[in-house]
């Protein structure tokens, strides 16, 4: 995996590079249009937020991958998967790189609006949180179309 992929989340879904590059497109697109008006950022700086987390989280989502399946020897794969091991693996790795991606992001954001005062903050970073819940279902489903494509 490569550290271009920008995204926390992004490498646990695709785990190949040029197609995780490409799940990012839309994530950085969607995430950019529910922030744009709320808080006020630019395309350019959710792409900087998405790398910032990615230089962070990618090594995040390894290490949880790997103390998760090797500590507890729980993992997903083609032939033996079942709704629990799924769930568990999701909440192990994608929940704590989902938190890490808000908080990164969200401070990264705040630093370039001009919001950096108290009074806009719960609305502020209710914003970020409600993107990267948006964003964090997009890619579930573009990883279900993949998974479905059988690619």
């Amino acid at each position: 995996m490569s550290l271009v992929l920008a995204n926390v989340a992004v490498p646990i879904f695709f785990p190949h590079p040029f197609v995780a590059v490409l799940a990012l497109l839309p994530v950085v697109g969607l995430e950019t249009l529910m922030l744009r008006k709320r808080v006020g950022v630019t395309l350019y700086q959710v792409f900087t937020a998405n790398l910032l987390s990615a230089l962070w989280g990618v090594p995040l989502a390894l290490v949880c991958v790997f103390v998760f399946g090797a500590g507890f020897g729980v993992f997903i794969d083609l032939l033996r998967n079942t709704l629990p091991g799924v769930a568990l693996v999701f909440l192990v790795v994608v929940l704590p790189c989902f938190v890490l991606s808000v908080v990164l992001e969200g401070r990264y954001l705040r630093s370039r609006t001009n919001e950096n005062g108290k009074a806009g903050d719960r609305a502020f970073w209710f914003a970020i949180i409600r993107a990267h819940c948006y964003s964090y279902l997009l890619l579930i489903v573009l990883d279900c179309l993949w998974i479905r494509m059988k690619l």
